[in-house]
């Protein structure tokens, strides 16, 4: 696939684009497909744009690094470990946001017909990667489990609306989403303008724009690792509770 290396604008004669900022982007035959920005030397940001959905890793932190947002056909959006190809340690952004909360509320009540469920079966089924399995168990999830897990969400709703401030990732998702929405705009016209060839340009304005993309990721990160929203415990057993819906 055609890549592009972009670096800041400078005075100097650029011997080696390794050596200075950069943003590594990488195009398929339909448009922008991934990035990888390097930061004062050091590889600091993962822009994936997957199925319609989209991947960020901040590659300066461990652990719990990877965000994915955006339309997803399995799960809701989600914090998890970037690299990771197996049951890794995860959380939903449904755990600590009142926006997210209230549509999960609103999914687990769709689970109520029998045949909401089975269209997501089958939508599952056609569906590849580790996490496919463990949705299926979810969904056979007893109409008694399903009322206590209604109920379990209803108390967290109730408990995120009483606490102040109590939106808290989603308004930052959103944001990320218009500033990536735009930064992309531009990667896209850039490589109108110069063909899909493998080169170097100059910009200050793309690697400025994927800053505040970077910045806005990193503030993310730091709401979601608030004490009173991050429980290690959880994570890890993240895929054990989800696999435990369909014993209920």
């Amino acid at each position: 696939m055609p890549e592009y290396h972009i670096v800041r604008d400078s005075n100097q004669v650029i011997a080696d684009v390794s050596l200075v900022d950069r943003l590594i982007v990488t195009y398929n035959p339909q448009g922008f497909d991934n990035a990888l920005y390097l930061r004062n030397g050091e590889k600091a940001l993962i822009i994936n744009n997957y199925e319609g959905s989209l991947i960020l890793i901040d590659l300066s932190r461990t652990g719990l690094n990877k965000l994915h947002i955006g339309s997803k056909l399995i799960g809701d959006p989600h914090i998890e470990v970037y690299g990771s190809r197996k049951e890794g340690s995860r959380i939903d952004l449904n755990r600590i946001d009142i926006n997210y909360a209230q549509a999960r509320l609103k999914e687990l009540e769709n689970w109520r017909r029998e045949e909401y469920r089975e269209q997501l079966r089958e939508k599952y089924k056609l569906m590849g990667g580790y996490s496919v399995p463990h949705r299926l168990k979810q969904l056979n999830i007893s109409p008694k489990g399903l009322e206590e897990k209604i109920e379990q969400m209803r108390n967290l709703v109730a408990r995120l609306e009483n606490q102040p401030g109590n939106t808290f990732i989603s308004e930052q998702v959103v944001e990320i989403e218009e500033q990536y929405s735009e930064l992309i705009k531009i990667l896209d016209k850039a490589a109108k303008k110069f063909g899909y060839l493998p080169r170097t340009i100059i910009s200050s304005r793309l690697i400025e724009s994927v800053e505040e993309v970077y910045s806005l990721i990193i503030k993310g990160f730091q709401v979601i690792e608030w004490p009173l929203h991050f429980h290690l415990k959880e994570a890890e057993d993240y895929w054990k509770d989800i696999d435990s819906w369909g014993e209920m």
